[in-house]
């Protein structure tokens, strides 16, 4: 009985692992989609984004509108989260900078 609980323990331990796993490769991949359409969002290629731009994006890009709503973020929130994430003030943030932001925020 001992031998079978442990196999049995053993076996949750490895399930776990392959699934926290996963989870990190669909964040990385989550990840990597943002970041492309954050450069498609990117009006004057700066490598930056405005408010404007993400507002736009929002409005016109039914694909980022779509991610953004499954991190619970519409129009009205995304103002304090630019606002947040512009804390030197210059008006843009760095794609990487927003994408990075976005995940702690939703973890």
């Amino acid at each position: 009985l001992g031998v079978m609980v442990e196999r049995a323990s053993e076996a949750n331990a490895a399930s776990v692992k392959e699934l926290l796993s996963k989870k990190n490769k669909a964040r990385e991949d989550a990840s990597i989609q943002l970041l492309k359409m954050c450069e498609q969002l990117d009006e004057d290629r700066s490598g930056k984004l405005t408010f404007d731009e993400l507002q736009r994006g929002i409005e016109e890009n039914p694909e980022f509108a779509n991610v953004m709503a499954l991190m619970d973020l519409d129009e009205r929130d995304l103002g304090v989260v630019f606002s947040m994430l512009d804390s030197d003030g210059s008006g843009d943030v760095q794609y990487q900078e927003f994408v990075e932001q976005l995940q702690m925020m939703k973890s």
